[in-house]
């Protein structure tokens, strides 16, 4: 019907989005909303939205005017308009046809979409072209979502206010933002469904309490030119979940605040020029993958953790694959300034440092530095396979750093080692059940652990799916890695999720050979 569904068994607030109908039901909104259907390209002086004569521009205002979650319905086509910014004040859904099919363009100076007020404004199934202006502009106490629009522009903004302890939020999904979002300091900042983003900010310091979350979508530098990734400054929690973020120059960082959680689960962190950054927060990353990392940072940084400033990391089930560092410590890993982390179940493969760098580098897969409130790097069942070819002057192909006994905390349990240490003296702390191959560099206890083993013995096979999230090593069943952990060590599960132990004793590094389909639990 046109513009006068009123009634509410068929308001469309109710019929077409519970999370809208939810937000309005509970300021008793719901019963009166209107359908506005839009029927004119064109964007004429505004004289009322009539049956078969309504512009988008009148059907916004008359929506305005009823201050009730009302729809508006924008079939296929262009809509230009040359009268300036599309005002939003009251709470309302605009509904394209489909994100392909209608555009709302914009005049190139002032924003498209400008929403004013605590209210609920739900964009969805639009293409909006801003060019070079914003595209979307909500004030920091609205409650904005955007599902399945897509802003083809890198210079046309979605920006969703700056003032602190505000009330507002904004939810993205299933779009696709060729441009930088920025979330102020609102409540909540949501990325999810299969969204691709450009560039996303989301906070400004210590102020803010923002709930920031990225799930099952992308991160990619490749959408826009110009500076992209995610920077997030909040102490309120970040949840990055079946998601990527790849081809960024700014990587992720997490800066300033002081979030009370950071989850990094399913995380395929790819191609990018700078390490993932936080400070002083606790941090879980869980069955994450970093590949192909290439740090650009002029100051020496890791490609793909780096780990500092107090923070505290719980690093599992993950994998590091061909990153290379820029510094002269932690090629993939760089641990310093205090920070304290357990890095249990993980691989790291064919991590080394940049040809510039690599003159007396240390520790390509894992590095660290000491600091006076102690550095603290904990490595239990890892796995770690120094590349086969790498920049001349290496000195660490897997572990190495810089510090000793003073400031340091270096324990590694049940591990394997397939390359070189570089450490100094008195810098390796408690070590049992690990094997070191084909050298003895890393000042393992030879009685208690297997240092000179050959690649013969250690049998460890080829970097492949093996079963769980991540890439992994699989011993032969001949190795000396089966049955040779210390059992005082062994952890519940390995690298896939599969109990521990298969066998008479559990495996060194982070796979349990035989393991293949029992989990945890019991079942396959």
């Amino acid at each position: 019907m046109n513009h006068t569904a009123k009634t509410p068994s068929s308001s469309p607030a109710c019929r077409h989005s519970y999370a809208f109908a939810a937000l309005l039901l509970l300021a008793g909104q719901c019963a009166v909303a209107e359908t506005f259907v839009v029927t004119r390209n064109d964007d004429p002086s505004p004289n009322g939205c009539l049956p078969g004569d309504c512009s988008l521009r009148e059907a916004i205002a008359g929506a305005n005017a009823n201050a009730n979650g009302d729809l508006i319905q924008v079939p296929a086509g262009n809509y230009g308009l040359p009268r300036g910014k599309l005002v939003l004040s009251g709470p309302v859904e605009i509904y394209g046809s489909n994100e392909g099919t209608t555009k709302v363009e914009g005049d190139g100076i002032s924003q498209v979409f400008d929403i004013l007020g605590a209210i609920t404004v739900k964009l969805a199934r639009l293409t909006i072209q801003a060019h070079g202006a914003h595209a979307v502009d909500a004030e920091p106490d609205s409650r904005t979502f955007l599902d399945f629009v897509t802003i083809p522009e890198n210079d046309s903004q979605v920006w969703a206010g700056d003032a602190n302890n505000s009330i507002g939020t904004l939810a993205i999904r299933g779009s696709e933002i060729h441009s930088y979002v920025d979330c102020g300091n609102i409540t909540a900042c949501r990325v999810q469904q299969g969204s691709q983003i450009f560039r996303l900010r989301a906070g400004s310091g210590s102020n803010t309490e923002m709930v920031v979350s990225i799930t099952d979508s992308v991160i990619d530098g490749d959408l826009a030119v110009g500076d992209s990734g995610a920077v997030i400054a909040t102490n309120g929690e970040v949840t990055i979940a079946n998601s990527t973020i790849q081809h960024t120059s700014l990587g992720l960082q997490i800066l300033y605040g002081s979030p009370s959680q950071i989850t990094l689960d399913h995380l395929d962190y790819n191609t990018n020029d700078l390490p993932v950054f936080v400070g002083g927060a606790p941090v879980s990353v869980v069955d994450s993958e970093f590949r192909n990392n290439i740090s650009t940072d002029p100051d020496g940084a890791p490609a793909a953790i780096h780990a500092r400033g107090s923070s505290v990391w719980n690093i599992s089930g993950s994998s590091f694959i061909g990153n290379s560092g820029n510094g002269a410590v932690g090629g993939a890993v760089l641990v310093e300034d205090a920070a304290h982390v357990a890095i249990l179940n993980s691989t790291f493969s064919g991590n080394t440092f940049t040809a510039a760098s690599a003159a007396g580098a240390r520790g390509a897969a894992i590095g660290f530095r000491s600091n006076v409130d102690i550095t603290n790097l904990l490595l239990r069942h890892v796995t770690i396979v120094a590349p086969a070819f790498g920049p001349a002057g290496i000195l660490g192909t897997a572990l190495g750093g810089e510090g000793g006994e003073t400031g340091l905390v270096l324990n590694v349990l049940n591990s394997i080692v397939r390359g070189s240490c570089s450490l100094d003296a008195n810098a390796m702390d408690v070590n049992f059940g690990n094997i070191e191959s084909s050298g003895d560099t890393c000042d393992f206890d030879p009685g208690d652990n297997l240092v000179s083993v050959s690649s013969n013995d250690l049998a460890l096979g080829s970097l492949a799916a093996h079963g769980g999230a991540t890439p992994t090593y699989e011993p032969d069943p001949s190795s000396v890695a089966v049955d040779g952990a210390d059992p005082a060590f062994c952890l519940d599960t390995d690298q896939r999720g599969y109990a521990r132990p298969f066998g008479d004793n559990c495996d060194v590094g982070a796979v349990e050979v035989g393991a293949d389909f029992l989990f945890a639990d019991g079942f396959e």
